[in-house]
């Protein structure tokens, strides 16, 4: 009979909960995804399987499976391997073992919750006990990518975004931003080439309420554009001509979306 205890399932929810944390909010789900069905290499004659699918609700990534172990023998386990990381944060590993109570085949499952995962892999090995998380040498299976969070961070380059004409030339704008979660981080450079008067870029940043910001240029060269805020919805901008001798704005090109969530 396999050296199975009460402990190998204690274990694996001991884990799940410490390791791969508890679900939180209550954000709506996707549909499940099932990733299908992972064997191990077999070694004598058996081999143990893995299974599964995941769910995304918000950040939080739950994933059902179920470990079997089909290698009846009293010697070797079935191992579901975890590899992830969260928030951005070092990549870890959970091992899970399961051994079936008699040399008969068995399954166990369980579920995990990956809060705010970065990514997951998963590969099935087998293991020589219920309490044993090392792998036995030569069992294990490639790793799979079961997820990967999807790029949360806009970059892209803007422009050129002109103003109106003024006997025919026209002022100009351009640039880069990028937008992480709402922080926003946006250059660019401001060309004069109405000799006569100066250049005027407004930006429109609209985190709960739009706000303006004026940018202005006169000559040769060009004038530079930085802003950074956060919490960041939308970013417009129009490039006007500038009067500065006069504080007038005039001959103004349309507003332009650099960004929008």
């Amino acid at each position: 009979m396999k050296s199975f205890v009460k402990l190998a399932l204690g274990l694996i929810s001991v884990l799940a909960l410490a390791l791969l944390g508890v679900p939180a909010g209550a954000a709506s789900a996707t549909a499940a995804d099932p990733w299908g069905t992972y064997k191990s290499v077999t070694i004598s004659g058996g081999h143990a399987e893995l299974k599964g699918t995941y769910t995304l609700t918000g950040d939080n990534l739950s994933v059902p499976i179920t470990i079997s172990d089909k290698t009846a023998d009293t010697t070797r386990c079935g191992l579901a391997v975890f590899r992830y990381s969260l928030s951005g944060g070092a990549t870890q590993t959970a091992n899970f073992p399961f051994c079936a109570p008699t040399a008969a085949d068995a399954d166990n499952s369980t579920t995990g919750t990956l809060n705010d995962a970065d990514f997951l892999d998963v590969r099935v090995c087998m293991s020589k006990s219920a309490t044993n998380t090392t792998p036995i040498a030569g069992s294990c299976s490639a790793w799979k990518d079961i997820y990967e969070k999807a790029d949360t961070v806009f970059e892209d380059d803007w422009g050129n975004f002109y103003s109106g004409a003024y006997k025919t030339v026209k002022n100009y704008a351009k640039g880069h931003v990028e937008v992480d979660k709402g922080d926003l981080s946006l250059d660019g450079r401001l060309y004069d080439k109405v000799k006569k008067y100066c250049a005027i870029a407004v930006v429109k940043v609209t985190t709960n309420s739009p706000d303006e910001q004026e940018f202005t240029h006169c000559g040769t060269g060009y004038g530079k554009i930085e802003i950074d805020d956060s919490g960041v919805k939308a970013v417009d901008i129009k490039v006007c001509v500038y009067d500065e001798a006069n504080d007038r704005t005039f001959k103004c090109g349309k507003w332009k979306s650099i960004y929008v969530d």
